[in-house]
C-alpha cells in the first residue's frame, strides 16, 4: 500500500491519532464518538482497563503516516483521569524476540490470553512469567473490576492525583 493511500485512509476513517478503524456511531448503542463521550463526562460509570503498546503505531509510521509519538498512551492516561469509576492503564513494552517489530500493535494478546505456546517466536522464561501475570490481572479485572490479586504487584487506578500506569515488559 502506498504511503499516500494509507494516509488518505487514515484521514477518512479515523478521527483521532491516525487510527484507521473506529466504532460505528448508530445513535442507539453508541450515541457519539468514544473520545467525545469521555471528554463530556458521559462514559459509562464502570471500571475501565485501557492501554497501548510501545510500538503500537510503528506499522503506520513505516508506511509514511504521520502519527504522534505515544499519542495513544497519553490519551489513555488523560481519559483515565476523567473516569467516574476506577480506570487501570497499562503500557505494554515487551520487545518480542525474533525480529525488530518490537512491542507492535496486538503483541500483548499472546500474553493476555495465555497463548504463547502458539507463538513462533523464540520466547524466554520471562515471556511466560509476564503472560502469567497478565492473565491473572485481566482475569481479576473481568471478575471484579479490579486487576489486583494475591501475589501480583499492585496496579493502582490512574487518577489526576496519581497518573499511574502498569508498565508491562
Amino acid at each position: 500500500m502506498s504511503a499516500a493511500l494509507l494516509k488518505a485512509m487514515m484521514l477518512s476513517f479515523g478521527r483521532r491519532m491516525g487510527i484507521p478503524y473506529s466504532p460505528v456511531i448508530d445513535g442507539e448503542l453508541l450515541s457519539d464518538d468514544g473520545h467525545a463521550l469521555i471528554e463530556q463526562g458521559r462514559a459509562l460509570p464502570v471500571p475501565y482497563l485501557l492501554g497501548s503498546n510501545g510500538d503500537d503505531l510503528a506499522a503506520a509510521r513505516a508506511h509514511g503516516a504521520v502519527v504522534e509519538d505515544d499519542g495513544m498512551h497519553g490519551a489513555n492516561t488523560a481519559y483515565a483521569k476523567r473516569m467516574e469509576k476506577p480506570c487501570y492503564v497499562y503500557y505494554f513494552d515487551r520487545r518480542m524476540p525474533g525480529d525488530e517489530a518490537g512491542a507492535f500493535h496486538s503483541a500483548e494478546l499472546w500474553y493476555v490470553f495465555g497463548s504463547l505456546d502458539y507463538c513462533w517466536r523464540p520466547l524466554e522464561a520471562h515471556d511466560l512469567a509476564l503472560s502469567q501475570e497478565m492473565v491473572a490481572y485481566w482475569s481479576n479485572f473481568f471478575k471484579t473490576g479490579d486487576p489486583n490479586g494475591q501475589g501480583l504487584p499492585l496496579w493502582r487506578p490512574c487518577t489526576e492525583a496519581d497518573p499511574f500506569y502498569a508498565l508491562l515488559k
